[in-house]
């Protein structure tokens, strides 16, 4: 291209020259020249073709300059504008060398000032959105019309139990159930939303409630799924209903107990004075426990619901002792043995009702699961930042396999041994409410045979008001 330009120019240059050795040729003698031009005057006429083309290759220097100029600046400024286009436009653009691109270097540095505004603001945006469905208690799925996944969260992530793929890719690679796949293809062909209960397999039948949300008109949209988790639901129904399969079951025992025992003294055994004083005495003790077992169950029903308590100044020996009164006629029926071991003054600030639960639980377990002749050691103490009380048996002891369930109610690892003493089986989770809901915690240490050993650390500067 640039030859072709030289070549014309070389060729208009030359018919120029043709035309002026013409003109001077034959108009010569009008000027009074009786020979040709280029005869008479040499000297003129060189100078003439010399400053001729002087001028011709200066004006044509120039000219390239120019051009060379003018494409630099055009190169830069559609570089620039390339770059503003991908949103890469580093600085601003200066017109130092070019005043007559001022104008346009201008304009272009507010579309780059504009669009850079326009960038940050949409980068928050999308952050603060991104923040925002990260931290949903739901798992959210986006798909585009290709069915591929355009947006995941980690809730999504951890329901599906597979590792998501920030780039796109085919939602067929994330969702491996065929109940949630199906619901997506149902939405994406009829345009509709769709909402089922769905157990996902690729997590352990983990259930949750599905929502395929179609979002666009009949030609093209997209389809937002999201999955809100049962299964904490699911766990706290089946709780409700085994804990009222299991007070239904532990409360008919004594109520079978004592309608049996009057109805045999209503049939003629209260004539006889030995039989009637036996089976009183068993009724009372039916009783007892079914007095027992109802208290257990409204205090389990009580920390299930937030309820107010009222901290006050607890002698911890006091307490303990009164605690071992209560229970002096079943420790004198299996001669045990107690020990103290902790300050006669120590107070604690704590729920006066609560405490007494903390500590008559603790000490009704050691005497049911104790041997004969055994013995129980209750030790407490305290520091700047907390209480511990330690109430350890010469009992039965809990097997290891048991230990991680032994706060669950109802749950007993001799069950004929605890209804035969008058254990409920709600007495330990009581105690763990009551530590965890005043921020403590409760350890069990035990060996099958030689004993079980609970302790208890409160918190002092962090009670509940």
């Amino acid at each position: 291209m640039r030859f072709r330009v030289q070549l014309f120019r070389l060729l208009g240059a030359g018919v120029l020259f043709v035309g002026l050795l013409i003109w001077m040729t034959q108009w010569g003698p009008m000027l009074g020249l009786t020979q040709p031009f280029q005869v008479a005057a040499p000297g003129i006429f060189w100078g003439i073709i010399v400053v001729y083309w002087v001028l011709y290759l200066l004006l044509s220097t120039l000219r390239d300059l120019r051009m060379r100029r003018y494409r630099r600046q055009l190169t830069m400024a559609t570089r620039y504008m390339e770059q503003i286009q991908h949103l890469q436009a580093p600085e601003l653009m200066l017109a130092e060398d070019a005043p007559e691109w001022q104008q346009f270097y201008q304009a272009a540095n507010q579309v780059n000032l504009q669009t850079h505004r326009f960038k940050v603001a949409i980068d928050q945006k999308q952050a603060d959105f991104d923040r925002l469905i990260n931290h949903l208690p739901v798992g959210v799925m986006v798909i585009n019309p290709d069915d591929m996944v355009q947006m995941a969260n980690d809730v999504m992530a951890t329901l599906l139990d597979v590792p998501i793929d920030q780039e796109p890719h085919s939602y067929l690679d994330d969702v491996k159930t065929y109940g949630l796949s199906s619901l997506i293809e149902h939405t994406e062909r009829n345009h509709q939303t769709h909402h089922a209960e769905i157990k996902l397999v690729q997590n352990n039948e983990r259930p949750v409630d599905a929502y395929v949300i179609w979002i666009g008109d009949k030609e093209s949209g997209q389809v937002v799924v999201v999955l809100y988790d049962l299964a904490l639901i699911r766990a706290a129904e089946q709780m409700q209903l085994d804990f009222v399969s299991n007070v239904s079951h532990e409360l008919k025992t004594p109520i079978t107990s004592i309608a049996g025992f009057a109805e045999t003294l209503l049939g003629g055994a209260k004539d006889d004075p030995k039989a009637l004083d036996q089976f009183l005495h068993i009724i009372l003790q039916e009783a007892d426990r079914l007095n027992d077992l109802v208290t257990d169950t409204i205090s389990v029903a009580k920390f299930a619901n937030p309820h107010p308590i009222h901290p006050q100044s607890v002698t911890v020996r006091k307490e303990i002792d009164h605690c071992l009164t209560m229970l002096k006629p079943r420790i004198e029926e299996r001669s045990l043995q107690t020990r103290i071991e902790g300050p006669e003054d120590l107070t604690v600030v704590f729920d006066p009702a609560e405490f007494e639960d903390i500590i008559k639980n603790l000490l009704t377990n050691a005497v049911i699961y104790n041997h004969h002749q055994g013995s129980i050691d209750v030790r407490y103490s305290s520091d700047q930042d907390n209480f511990k009380l330690v109430v350890a048996d010469t009992g039965i002891g809990i097997p290891e396999d048991d230990q991680q369930r032994i706060f669950e109610r109802f749950y007993r690892v001799d069950k004929m041994r605890s209804r035969r003493n008058g254990g409920t089986g709600l007495g330990l989770a009581i105690v763990q409410a009551i530590v965890q809901r005043a921020g403590g915690e409760i350890t069990l240490h035990s060996q099958v045979g030689v004993g079980s050993s609970f302790t208890v650390t409160l918190p002092l500067k962090k009670q509940n008001a």
